[in-house]
């Protein structure tokens, strides 16, 4: 017993160091496994909305051809006829 304890009083900064090392390397692995997870979880949502973008633009499609007034944008045109009316 008494070895232990002269091993500890002569190693104890030494020890200090291996744990505190020990639990840095922990908590490393946790941060870059806690990174991945993110990542995924955003490719997961970027799929989500990419899927559910695709659902919406299929219900455009009529009798295999796109339906052009589903992409109709009035206000462009509206501000085009705007202006070429003013200009004369």
């Amino acid at each position: 017993m008494s070895t232990i304890i002269s091993f500890l009083s002569k190693n104890w900064v030494n020890l200090g160091l291996v744990i505190v090392g020990s639990f840095a390397m922990v908590i490393y692995g946790l941060q870059e496994r806690r990174k991945k997870i993110e990542a995924a979880s955003l490719v997961k949502i970027q799929i989500d909305e990419l899927e559910e973008r695709l659902r919406e633009i299929s219900t455009y499609i009529v009798e295999k051809e796109i339906n052009e007034s589903a992409f109709y944008d009035p206000f462009s045109l509206q501000n085009s006829a705007y202006i070429c009316s003013n200009s004369f």
